[in-house]
């Protein structure tokens, strides 16, 4: 473990992976498993992360998770990009890993300019589980999701669901709510030159 400790910190990635290879699988420990899945995560390999999250046993009760918060929101990451946010947060609430209340943030941010909404409301799902606070982490997705949509990103309205009206609605609202009037104008006025029949609601 403690080779494999110093090679993490030299982001000697593939090291780690050739170390952990060379010690017999049933000798390692949750330790081992937590800085093998790191490593596995800094090299954008997310079935061996998970694969390693798997053999790590529950923490007993009040004990530390070995899986750190920057490591469970890398591994989200990868998961959001592949569609596999479920199998992620679900081994994450195995372990009771805790996120970091503001790189979860910064995820939702990411994602909410890259990925599709389902994705967004599955990281949420998850967060929540793993006890995020979801207010600021909501404002946070509106944020990004406004700023896709204003730029052209969210693609054509017009065949907006009711579901999305109802966002594009809550995007306007937080971005009134924090006085950002500039921010609202320029969702409401994307929303119209999309086409949109608008609803009382908007």
């Amino acid at each position: 473990a403690g080779l494999m400790a110093t090679q993490l910190r030299r982001r000697n990635y593939v090291g780690v992976a050739a170390t952990g290879a060379r010690v017999p699988s049933n000798t390692l420990t949750p330790r081992m498993h937590a800085i093998l899945a790191s490593a596995a995560a800094q090299r954008s390999c997310l079935e061996e992360a998970l694969g390693h999250l798997q053999e790590m046993s529950v923490p007993a009760e009040g004990a530390k998770s070995p899986l750190a918060p920057t490591v469970a929101v890398q591994i989200l990451a990868l998961a959001a990009k592949e569609k596999r946010v479920p199998v992620a947060g679900e081994e994450l609430q195995r372990l009771f890993v805790r996120l970091e209340d503001k790189q979860f943030q910064e995820l939702l941010m990411a994602e909410g300019r890259r990925s599709s909404t389902e994705v967004c409301e599955e990281l949420l799902s998850v967060g929540s589980a793993l006890g995020v606070p979801l207010e600021f982490a909501r404002a946070a997705l509106t944020k990004a999701q406004s700023a896709k949509l204003v730029a052209g990103g969210a693609g054509g309205a017009g065949c907006a669901s009711s579901g999305e009206l109802q966002r594009y609605a809550s995007m306007i609202k937080t971005h009134t709510k924090e006085r950002d009037l500039k921010s609202a104008a320029a969702v409401f006025e994307r929303l119209c030159n999309s086409g949109t029949t608008l609803t009382p609601l908007i």
